[in-house]
């Protein structure tokens, strides 16, 4: 995903929307499952918002893709929208104080060396963070029997009817 310098610098002061698809691993999000699929199976789609104001572009983007994990509980097919979004302002003049001040991360954008502002890493590290760290099917996921390994959401076994009346 890349903005070419040229087509920005000479817009006029306001806000530009941009819009991205992309497969996950032309980014970097080639990441697969144990079985060899890949997680982000589907296309990365970006939507970036770029605010220019004199040598000051603020770019925001929103990302989402779906992904393909198993559940941590009973370990079926757990499929989730991963979306995340993210900031940074570019700058091409070293010294511009209103920039340094804002909340943003902000990156110099080097015109003579550079013809492009290339998002990807951002794109990818954004969805990177906001994978879940346990995910689950459902809500309610009842996860597998300990002891003979029986997914408890299609049936309770032997042990997990014992265990009930154990418990009452």
């Amino acid at each position: 995903m890349k903005i070419k310098l040229e087509k920005i610098l000479n817009l006029d002061d306001g806000e530009y929307r941009f819009h991205f698809e992309t497969a996950a691993r032309d980014i970097g999000l080639g990441l697969t499952d144990y079985e060899g699929h890949e997680v982000f199976d589907r296309p990365v789609v970006t939507d970036v918002v770029l605010n220019k104001t004199s040598h000051i572009y603020y770019v925001k983007l929103y990302a989402a893709s779906d992904a393909r994990f198993l559940c941590d509980r009973c370990l079926e097919d757990a499929r989730h929208t991963i979306t995340g979004e993210f900031q940074v302002a570019y700058t091409d003049l070293k010294s511009n104080r209103e920039v340094y001040d804002s909340e943003s991360e902000v990156r110099l954008i080097e015109i003579h060396k550079a013809n492009e502002i290339t998002l990807d890493k951002d794109v990818c590290d954004t969805l990177m963070l906001e994978i879940p760290t346990k995910v689950l099917c459902k809500e309610d996921c009842k996860g597998l029997c300990v002891q003979c390994g029986a997914n408890l959401n299609e049936a309770l076994c032997e042990h997990a009817v014992m265990q009930m009346n154990a418990n009452n």
